[in-house]
């Protein structure tokens, strides 16, 4: 029975843990598989999710109308979906949106909404954006007027839930 150290836990394990490595003096990887696992799913799927999300971000500004087909024919056969996505986006807009507002504020926020469907009449793709996200992983921002701004469609997706 062999054994090696790992470089990732610095465990003395047996071979059998390690995966095989042509290039290694000793024929195996120096992080046994526990460790390499780790890794790429930490590492690689990160990596791999933010490019594939701009990608698609891409390829939606580069076909769009292909893009509103697909997606239009996506929400006729989803409705049940599409409909839970809006009930809890509607709710989580309203528990962000802190009742000690003005009128003023709350007609700032209409403005922001109306703003960017001129803005889209104008063959301009955009969509009003929370700066802080409504809900981030860190912290959650409000549905306030100084939380808002108006970004094109491509640089709001590539921003994802970022802050």
């Amino acid at each position: 029975m062999n054994t090696k150290i790992c470089k990732g836990c610095l465990a003395e394990l047996d071979t059998e843990l390690f995966y095989a490595d042509k290039k290694s003096l000793d024929g195996f990887r120096h992080k046994c598989k526990l460790c390499m696992n780790l890794y790429r799913k930490t590492h690689y799927a990160t990596k791999s999710r933010e490019k594939e999300a701009l990608k698609s971000s891409k390829w939606k500004v580069n076909n769009r109308e292909l893009s509103r087909a697909y997606c239009a024919k996506w929400r006729q056969r989803n409705k049940h979906i599409k409909a839970e996505h809006e009930r809890v986006r509607k709710a989580r807009n309203k528990n962000a949106k802190p009742s000690w507002l003005s009128a003023e504020q709350k007609k700032k926020i209409q403005w922001y909404y109306l703003v960017a469907g001129l803005v889209r009449k104008q063959g301009i793709d955009c969509q009003v954006d929370h700066i802080v996200p409504l809900l981030g992983l860190e912290v959650c921002g409000l549905h306030v007027p100084w939380n808002m701004q108006i970004l094109t469609t491509y640089e709001n997706q590539t921003k994802h839930n970022k802050h």
